[in-house]
Order: structure tokens, then C-alpha cells, then sequence
């Protein structure tokens, strides 16, 4: 429930603090005065949009904060959308801030938040109906939603949702084989024929690179073997070589190191580059038996490159491209020979996802139509209390095609006089009449499921006297199980409040400002006889006030 509401700088209202009580709560005031502003900032706290004419005249920013106490069944739902909700949690605190270009940021218990997470928890928190929601009546997609929240399980619509997914994809599947069959057929040949030209080329990883380091060397045998042999013969030829420098040299100072012990480490860095220099020679030697010209294997490596180079021109990838796309489409051609593009298969698992869906959406249509009976019943019975006596209220649940909400069209009917044929909501209810049905439905929904906070803005527009009465009777009952905060001009409404608030206006030189403020039982007699009388106050409006009070708390108690 909102037990605290604060505003600043918000339109008319510089600032205003205002704290609810569980039950029903009242806000009543003359037209004009502001009480579509108030109503405005719980709009925010939903969810909806900010505007920069939110922001007071001069003012840096407009807040608007709402602090909810939760129960046990607020901290479950809400958890399982708000992750930072803690498990005990018993308040949760909304802050909205607005700047003069209607940019607005979301805090929840002091942490940024998206509008998007607001919305949802907003949804959970509270919920606003006004007079102008008599669209809901007459949209059928929002009647069918009615009917369900009326009692129609959860897990049955989610399962019913879950198979039409199914169903749907399995129903594009096939229409899309269709139309591309052809395309397919052709591409499958295509890709056959493709695969089986990269199969035959027994593509290798890393083949090319290696292929070219080999024709290189194949290709220059020559030049080569001329420098293997300068290099055999610099090393250990007959005349001057490098073997025979490096012998008198190591010769000279192994007999100088005698003399000085210090060119020892000298004659063993000379003695190691004689030992490298022969593996050297020996390396040369080996080398120099394997270079031998092979013009067949010469060929064989320049066709094989050519083969490589042509593929890869042809198809537009390098080798690892090429061996790459063998594979992909090898895989698609199994998939094709396995029939997972079969039409006949494609079908078979697309009448069976119908027939899933089907099982399911006869259930809905059977629980929908018991409810549907059901609360007709309910709801006659209610209209009846609200001077509407002889209108009969049913549900027309009839076949319509399958979608996510199953294979049902819900559509509300009316007979409003007796003899008559029931007929859509639209075309026989008058706008008072409408009004009467909206709050009648509202509140029988809202004693099965929705908001912790139900707020109804001006919902018995229409209706007065003993039909009034018995809206704030309404009102009260639904009070009992959650916390209701209504707009009102019916006094006889306003007479069933737990808690009265007024709403007023004050002018000065150059700006009006709007003011809420909680009322006492003497202040209450004296809006409650301003809502019976008008502009003249006399003191019999003054007694009929007293006896809607005294009547309101005997209904109450």
C-alpha cells in the first residue's frame, strides 16, 4: 500500500505531503482546484510519462516520492522482477525527478532505475481507472483480459501461449519451404556440385604454403648446389680455407697460453667455432646429397598450387576459406538427405504442434466459457444494486482463429431492458450506464487480482443519489481487501471515507497553487454539505451531512 506520497514543485503544487491510510481513501475538491495534478503524480509512480509541464514555474526540477509498505504477496511478485528487492524488505521508496525539458530520472530505494523497470513495478503496485477507460469496453482484446482475470488459470494461458510459439514457427517453417522450394532445389545442386569439386581436391590445411617452400627450392636446384659447393670449399677446400686458418690459429694459442694463463677462455671460443664449423661442413654435405633436380615432382607441386589458386579465384576464399565451406555445406547436404528440408516432414511436425495447441486452446475455451457464465452472474447482480435492475450482463465467447490468447473471441453483451436481445457493450450502453459497468467490473476484479492500491478517478460519473450510495458501499468493500483511493464529486461517495482529503486553490499576484490537505470529522460536515448544496451552505445541507457520515461508518463498521 502507498502510505506516503510527497510532491515537489509538480504543476500548481509547490510541495505537499500526504499520508494514507489502508482503507478507502477519499480526495474530493471543486472543479478546477487541481485534483487531475494529484492524480498525474501517482501516474508517475506507475510508470508514465514525464512532461516538462510537470515542472513548476521556475523551478530547477519537479519530485515526486511514494513510499509503499509492502506485504508478504507484494515482496514475492515484486522480487520477481526486481532483483535488488531484499527478501524482508517492508518498504520500497519511488522517486522521480523531472527537469524543465521532461527528462526524467527513476530512483527505487535510492538506486537508478529504468522507466521500463518502473512500469513494471508500478503495474504490481497500483492501478488507475478513470471515467475515459469506457474504451476498455468496447476493445475486445481488453474484454477477453477481463474474462481471464476473472479467474481463467495462469499456467493455462502461458501454456496455450508456449504451443501457439510453437505451432506458428512450425506453420512459417513450411510456408517459407514453399516459396523458396524451388530456390532450394536449386541451390542444393548446386552446393552437390560445388562439394564434390572441393571433396576431389582433397584440400589440406597449411598444403599451399608448404607447396610453394618446396617448389622454391626445386626451382633453383642450380643456384643452390653453386652456393652448397663455394661454401664446402671456403670451409674446408685445399688451398686457404677457413678450417685450415682456424687450425694454425688454434695451434698459435694453445702454444701462447702457455706463456699466459688469461688466453685460455680465448683458445676455447676459437676451439668452439672450429667444432661448429665442421658440423657446418657436415650439414653442407647432407644438404648437398638431397638436392637433386626432380622435374616430375617440379610439376607435380606448380599443377597442384595452380589447382589451389584457381579454386580460390573461383570461389572467392583462400585455402582455409575453401576448406571451410566444404564442410559447411557437406553438413546442409546431410541435412537436406536426412529430411530435415522435407516438406512431407516439415508438415507432419507442424500438424502435430497444431494438434498441441489444439488440446490446450479446448480447455481455455471450456474455462472460459464456465467463467464467462459465472461472471455474467456476478456482474447483473452488481448492476442491479446500482439501479440497473433489469439489464442482463453476459459473455459471447465464440470460435475465432488461434493466436497467442487462444482460439476464442470474448466480446461483453448487454440487454439492458427486459425482452431484449443481448447486444454488443458498444451499441446499447449509454454513457452513464457504461460508467456503471466499468466500476462494477473494476471492483469485482480487483477482489481477485491486481494492485495492492486501486485508484478510481471520478468512476461514478453519472450516477447520484441511492445509486451513489451504493457505489461507496462498493467502494468500502473493496477497501477491505485492498487499499482504494478515489476522486470523487459524489458526497454520498465520499461519506464511506477511512480518510478524506480535499484539494484546493489559492490565486496571488502572479502564480495559483494548488494544496492537499487531510480533513477532520468537522471539516468532513463541512465539504460534505459544499458537495450537497453547490455554492450556498445552509445548515440542513449541514444535517444531511452529519447523517451521510453517520450512515457511512454503520455501512463501514
Amino acid at each position: 500500500m502507498l502510505s506516503l506520497l510527497r510532491i515537489s514543485n509538480f504543476a500548481l503544487i509547490d510541495r505537499a505531503e500526504v499520508e494514507f491510510d489502508a482503507g478507502l481513501n477519499i480526495v474530493t475538491g471543486e472543479t478546477g482546484t487541481g485534483k487531475s495534478i494529484f492524480l498525474r503524480a501517482l501516474g508517475l509512480l506507475q510508470g508514465g510519462r514525464a512532461s516538462s509541464d510537470f515542472v513548476s514555474r521556475g523551478a530547477e526540477s519537479a519530485e515526486i516520492e511514494g513510499l509503499f509498505h509492502l506485504d508478504e504477496l507484494d515482496r514475492k511478485e515484486l522480487s520477481a522482477i526486481y532483483d535488488d528487492l531484499g527478501a524482508d524488505a517492508e518498504e520500497l521508496l519511488i522517486r522521480r525527478v523531472i527537469d524543465p525539458g521532461g527528462k526524467s530520472k527513476v530512483y527505487i530505494n535510492g538506486r537508478l532505475a529504468t522507466v521500463s523497470m518502473l512500469s513494471e513495478i508500478g503495474e504490481r503496485l497500483l492501478a488507475i481507472t478513470s471515467q475515459h477507460d469506457q474504451r476498455l469496453l468496447v476493445d475486445i482484446s481488453q474484454q477477453r483480459f477481463m474474462l481471464d482475470c476473472f479467474g481463467v488459470s495462469p499456467k493455462l494461458l502461458e501454456s496455450v501461449a508456449e504451443r501457439f510459439a510453437l505451432y506458428d514457427e512450425a506453420r512459417k517453417r513450411c510456408l517459407k519451404f514453399r516459396e523458396k522450394s524451388e530456390e532450394q532445389s536449386l541451390r542444393l545442386e548446386r552446393i552437390k556440385a560445388e562439394h564434390e569439386e572441393l571433396a576431389a581436391a582433397e584440400l589440406r590445411s597449411g598444403e599451399r604454403q608448404q607447396h610453394e617452400s618446396e617448389l622454391s627450392r626445386l626451382a633453383n636446384v642450380e643456384t643452390l648446389g653453386s652456393v652448397v659447393q663455394e661454401a664446402t670449399e671456403a670451409i674446408s677446400g685445399e688451398e686457404d680455407s677457413i678450417h685450415d686458418l682456424l687450425s694454425r690459429l688454434l695451434s698459435s694459442l694453445t702454444k701462447a697460453q702457455k706463456l699466459d694463463a688469461k688466453l685460455e677462455s680465448i683458445t676455447d671460443l676459437v676451439n668452439s667455432s672450429a667444432v661448429m664449423l665442421d658440423e657446418a661442413s657436415i650439414a653442407l654435405a647432407d644438404y648437398s646429397t638431397e638436392l637433386d633436380a626432380d622435374p616430375e615432382r617440379l610439376e607435380v607441386l606448380r599443377s597442384r598450387i595452380a589447382e589451389i589458386a584457381r579454386l580460390e579465384r573461383k570461389y572467392k576464399k583462400d585455402l582455409a576459406g575453401l576448406i571451410a565451406y566444404r564442410d559447411e555445406i557437406a553438413q546442409e547436404i546431410s541435412l537436406h538427405e536426412s529430411g530435415a528440408f522435407d516438406l512431407e516432414k516439415l508438415e507432419e511436425a507442424m500438424e502435430k504442434a497444431r494438434g498441441d495447441l489444439r488440446a490446450e486452446e479446448i480447455k481455455l475455451t471450456q474455462e472460459r466459457k464456465t467463467l464467462a457464465v459465472k461472471m455474467g452472474k456476478t456482474i447483473s447482480a452488481e448492476l442491479a444494486k446500482l439501479n440497473m435492475k433489469e439489464a442482463k450482463f453476459n459473455i459471447s465467447v465464440s470460435e475465432a482463429p488461434s493466436s497467442a490468447h487462444g482460439a476464442d473471441r470474448v466480446e461483453f453483451m448487454l440487454a439492458a431492458n427486459p425482452g431484449e436481445p443481448p447486444r454488443p457493450l458498444s451499441k446499447v450502453a449509454s454513457g452513464g450506464e457504461l460508467s456503471r459497468i466499468l466500476l462494477v467490473l473494476k471492483t469485482t476484479l480487483s477482489e481477485r487480482s491486481g494492485a495492492s492500491l486501486q485508484v478510481f478517478d471520478e468512476i461514478d460519473t453519472g450516477v447520484g443519489g441511492r445509486v451513489a450510495h451504493v457505489v461507496g458501499e462498493k467502494l468500502g468493500r473493496v477497501a477491505g481487501f485492498a487499499q482504494v483511493l478515489v476522486v470523487t464529486h459524489a458526497p454520498q461517495v465520499a461519506a464511506f471515507a477511512d480518510k478524506h482529503f480535499v484539494v484546493s486553490k489559492s490565486s496571488s499576484e502572479d502564480r495559483a497553487q494548488t494544496e492537499v490537505r487531510v480533513l477532520d470529522d468537522k471539516q468532513r460536515v463541512s465539504e460534505l454539505a459544499r458537495m450537497l448544496a453547490g455554492k450556498k451552505v445552509t445548515p440542513e445541507f449541514e444535517d444531511s451531512a452529519r447523517e451521510l457520515l453517520a450512515v457511512g461508518r454503520r455501512k463501514a463498521a
